[in-house]
């Protein structure tokens, strides 16, 4: 990434890798002065609104100074005027959702003219969820206003068919890959542990708080549940014995 090279890079869930792009994209520019030059330096696409905050956060942790670099974070469900303000007072770093940043292209929100780099963060994800006629427009633009090479890079937790698509259409053809999850069958860190529990449909309940009982102990939990009639039938339940609280669209 610090050498300007474009790259996919893939590796399990929980591994590290907005570290892995954030850190060598802040200091190849602070390294090259790019900061606060009123161009923004770097795009960081992600598929959901939690995962884009979650890269500001680990970007915001890198800076040497409050006042070192300016990142602006993109989303949907928020007011576009406050985003696109903060962009007309210069950023020098870009992360967002794919919809929201595609809208700030097309409003002429912002400008390709001193982009050096452009992330696709857990790509495979964005591609699955129908993003990828929008990650093509973004793509597009960027190669049309740029009139110097932009570094890409994908980051993901597998590498579908179509993510190598995206690359060979839109990267330069000495483009690396890094694997480091190639010969594991898990698709998420070592410290997370999966079970899977085989129960009837009707044991459910009985089942639920027999586990929690003693895997969750007074710890926190979150259960998902495919409906909201089975969300509630869990706050009904006696045979839950945690403090149950319920959050669906039916709750303000």
């Amino acid at each position: 990434m610090y050498q300007r090279e474009d790259l996919i890079a893939r590796d399990l869930t929980g591994s590290g890798k907005t570290f892995a792009f954030g850190l060598p994209v802040v200091e190849y520019l602070r390294k090259n002065k790019l900061f606060k030059t009123g161009c923004v330096q770097a795009i960081m696409i992600a598929p959901t609104r939690e995962l884009a905050l979650q890269i500001t956060a680990e970007i915001n942790k890198m800076k040497h100074s409050v006042e070192e670099f300016k990142i602006v974070t993109v989303y949907g469900g928020v007011s576009v005027m406050d985003q696109a303000n903060q962009l007309k007072r210069g950023v020098d770093l870009f992360v967002g959702t794919t919809g929201r940043v595609l809208d700030h292209i097309e409003r002429g929100n912002i400008s390709f003219r001193g982009l050096k780099t452009i992330v696709l963060d857990e790509a495979d994800v964005m591609l699955k969820l129908g993003f990828k006629e929008d990650i093509e427009k973004i793509l597009l633009k960027a190669r049309a206003e740029c009139d110097h090479d932009i570094q890409m890079a994908l980051f993901s937790a597998t590498v579908p068919g179509w993510v190598r698509d995206i690359a060979r259409e839109f990267m330069k053809p000495n483009f690396r890959v890094v694997d480091l999850a190639q010969d594991l069958s898990n698709k998420t860190a070592r410290n997370v542990r999966h079970l899977a529990i085989e129960c009837p449909w009707h044991n459910r309940l009985d089942a639920l708080g027999k586990i929690l009982s003693c895997y969750a102990g007074q710890g926190k939990v979150i259960v998902f549940t495919s409906t909201k009639a089975d969300a509630n039938s869990l706050l009904l339940s006696n045979m839950i014995t945690h403090d149950v609280e319920v959050m669906h669209g039916d709750i303000a």
